[in-house]
C-alpha cells in the first residue's frame, strides 16, 4: 500500500508516541518493584538456609541430593527430606531474581529520568514568532502535520453516486444517518478524518472507504469501515468480502482498521462509537 501518512508514521510516529512509551515503561517499572516487595518477602523465609549448598547427581530416571553445610561436610537427603532441598534451592532462585530486579529497575529508573520524548518539538515552540517564521522545521509540529496529511487524499472521491445526502457538522455530504453520526463524532473529538478517499491496493486496486482517521499520538493512518445493512444477506456477503481484501493487503482490524456494525434488528451504539473514537486520541 502506498501511503505517505503511513510511511512517515515509522520514524516520526516513533516520537510523536513517546508519551505512550513512557506510560508502559512506567508500567514495567510498577510491575517490577511490585515483584521485588514479593522476592524480598519469600527470601524472608527461607533466610536460614542461606550458606547451604545442594549438589544434584542424575541417576538413571531420577536425582539424587546432597547438602553441603558451611562446615563443607555433604549429606545424602533422603526423599523425605525434599522439603529442605527445596527451600535451599527456591532460596538461591529467588536471590538472582532479586537481583536481576534490582538491575532492571535502575535501568528503568535511569531511563524514565533522562528520556525526553517531546524534546524535538519543544525546540521548535519555544522559539519566538520571529524566529519561527524564519526557520523549517525537521519534526513538524501537529498543525504542520495534519496538513500535509490532509493533502495524501481526495475529499469524497468515491465515484458511486449518492442515492440519499446527510451534512455533517463539519459541513460534507455523507450517505447515510449512520455515516453523519460517526463524522459528527469525529469530528466532536477533534479527529483528522476524510470522508470516501481513494485507497491504492498492491493489486493495483481501489477501494473507497467510509473514512480515513488520523491517529495523531501515533501519527499513523487508520481507516473505518461502516456496514449498515448488515440484515441484507447480499450487503453482508459484500461486506465480508471487502473485510477479506483489508486483510490480504495486511490491514489488522482493531489497529489499522475499524468497523461499525448495524442491522433492522440492531441499530448503531453511538456509545461504542464513541469508545471506539476516544480509544484514538
Amino acid at each position: 500500500m502506498n501511503n505517505k501518512s503511513n510511511s512517515i508514521s515509522g520514524s516520526i510516529g516513533d516520537h510523536k508516541a513517546g508519551n505512550e512509551v513512557c506510560r508502559k515503561l512506567q508500567a514495567e517499572l510498577n510491575e517490577c518493584c511490585n515483584m521485588i516487595e514479593k522476592a524480598e518477602k519469600r527470601i524472608a523465609r527461607n533466610a536460614e538456609y542461606r550458606g547451604i549448598k545442594v549438589f544434584c547427581h542424575k541417576r538413571k530416571n531420577s536425582y539424587q541430593y546432597y547438602l553441603q553445610n558451611p562446615d563443607n561436610k555433604r549429606k545424602y537427603i533422603r526423599k523425605s527430606e525434599y522439603e529442605t532441598v527445596q527451600k535451599v534451592l527456591q532460596l538461591g532462585y529467588d536471590e538472582e531474581v532479586l537481583k536481576a530486579l534490582h538491575d532492571k529497575k535502575l535501568v528503568l529508573e535511569r531511563f524514565l529520568a533522562k528520556y525526553k520524548p517531546f524534546s524535538l518539538e519543544t525546540l521548535y515552540t519555544g522559539l519566538s514568532d520571529g524566529r519561527k517564521a524564519m526557520i523549517k522545521t525537521i519534526y513538524p509540529t501537529d498543525t504542520e502535520f495534519i496538513n500535509d496529511w490532509y493533502k495524501d487524499f481526495v475529499e469524497d472521491d468515491n465515484p458511486y453516486p449518492k442515492e440519499t445526502s446527510y451534512r455533517t457538522d463539519r459541513g460534507e455530504s455523507v450517505r447515510s444517518k449512520s455515516e453523519k453520526i460517526i463524522a459528527d463524532i469525529l469530528y466532536k473529538y477533534g479527529i483528522p478524518y476524510v470522508y470516501e478517499p481513494k485507497l491504492r491496493l498492491n493489486n493495483g486496486k481501489n477501494l473507497f472507504p467510509d473514512f480515513a482517521l488520523l491517529d495523531l499520538k501515533a501519527r499513523k493512518t487508520i481507516y473505518w469501515e461502516h456496514f449498515g445493512l448488515a440484515s441484507d444477506g447480499e450487503y453482508a456477503s459484500k461486506a465480508m468480502t471487502k473485510l477479506g481484501v483489508y486483510e490480504n493487503e495486511g490491514f489488522v482490524v482493531g489497529r489499522d482498521l475499524l468497523f461499525s456494525v448495524e442491522s433492522s434488528e440492531t441499530p448503531l451504539n453511538i456509545k461504542v462509537i464513541e469508545r471506539k473514537v476516544r480509544a484514538i486520541l
